[in-house]
C-alpha cells in the first residue's frame, strides 16, 4: 500500500512538471528538456529519443503533404457540385491509407522511445501523458484509437 502511494505521488509530481512540455508536442532533435529531466533520461536514452523523433518527422512530413493534396482534391470535387461518388470514394480511401501510415509511424516512434525506458520511467511517462490535454493530435498525428 505504501509503495502504491509513493508511486502515485511521484507520478503526480512528474506529471505536473512535464504536462506543459508534452502539450506542445515533440520538438526537433529529441525529448523536451523538461520531459528528459522529469524522466531522468540518460544521454543514451536521449539519443534514442532524438533518433526516433527525427525518423518520425522524416516519415510524417511527406505524408502530411500527401494528405493536404488529397484534401485539396476532395475539396475540388465538391466545388464542382455533384461529385462522382466512385472518385470521391477513391480519394477517401487514399486519405485513410495516409492516416494509417501516420498512425504506424507514430506507434513506431512511441514503441522505440518506450523500449529504452526503465519501468519507473514508463510509469512517470504514463502519468505525464494522462495529464496532457488532447487537442485532436497526438505527437504528430491524430489521437490514438481508444483501447
Amino acid at each position: 500500500m505504501r509503495r502504491l502511494w509513493i508511486t502515485m505521488m511521484t507520478a503526480a509530481v512528474v506529471a505536473t512538471a512535464g504536462s506543459a512540455a508534452l502539450a506542445q508536442g515533440p520538438p526537433p532533435g529529441g525529448p523536451p528538456p523538461r520531459i528528459a529531466a522529469a524522466l531522468g533520461l540518460t544521454d543514451q536514452q536521449k539519443a534514442v529519443w532524438a533518433s526516433a523523433f527525427s525518423t518520425m518527422r522524416a516519415t510524417a512530413q511527406p505524408l502530411h503533404a500527401q494528405a493536404k493534396a488529397i484534401r485539396a482534391e476532395i475539396d475540388a470535387l465538391f466545388a464542382q457540385g455533384n461529385p462522382d461518388p466512385a472518385l470521391l470514394g477513391q480519394k477517401m480511401i487514399a486519405m485513410h491509407a495516409v492516416r494509417e501510415q501516420l498512425r504506424q509511424a507514430r506507434a513506431t516512434m512511441q514503441s522505440t522511445t518506450a523500449s529504452v525506458l526503465t519501468d519507473e520511467q514508463k510509469v512517470k511517462l504514463d502519468a505525464i501523458k494522462a495529464l496532457r490535454p488532447h487537442h485532436g493530435r497526438h505527437w504528430g498525428g491524430p489521437p490514438p484509437p481508444s483501447q
